[in-house]
């Protein structure tokens, strides 16, 4: 099962994506949310999220600059914005950072649940493809491993 967490400084918005959406069903549990940007960077980096829904215009720091530092993490998660504007700009700006989808709010059941849909089509995707870079990298880097053990060994 995949996690998510749901940022957006409107509790009765973070409360309604968190209660309305079938996680289980949909292959994902609920791991925490978060008020605003800062919060949602030490919840990311602590549960390590799958999946992020996020809103742009938040206090302490929004949205777009919060998608940017998680970008920067090992593993980012996948991310679906949900916005209030329709600004170009902000559209520009994550599509850039490679967000998953760009919601307009009002966020509508049906049209969420699609965007979490191919979202999980992505994970299950990636899924095998990182197990077999990271056993490809472990391999390669055995060889390495068993020299500097003979090094140290000498």
């Amino acid at each position: 099962m995949y996690s998510v967490i749901i940022v957006d400084d409107e509790p009765r918005i973070r409360r309604g994506i968190s209660h309305c959406m079938p996680w289980e069903r949909l292959g994902f549990s609920l791991a925490g949310e978060a008020g605003n940007g800062v919060e949602a960077l030490e919840l990311v980096r602590v549960v390590h999220p799958d999946l992020v829904i996020t809103d742009i215009r938040m206090p302490d720091m929004d949205g777009l600059d919060f998608i940017g530092m998680i970008q920067k993490e090992t593993h980012p998660p996948l991310v679906i914005v949900i916005s209030g504007y329709a600004d170009f700009e902000y559209a520009q700006r994550a599509i850039r950072y490679g967000v998953a989808d760009y919601i307009l709010k009002p966020v509508e059941e049906p049209t969420l649940e699609t965007s979490i849909q191919n979202v999980l089509k992505r994970l299950h995707s990636k899924q095998p493809v990182q197990s077999a870079n990271r056993n490809i990298t472990e391999d390669a880097s055995l060889p390495q491993k068993n020299l500097l053990i003979q090094k140290a060994q000498r």
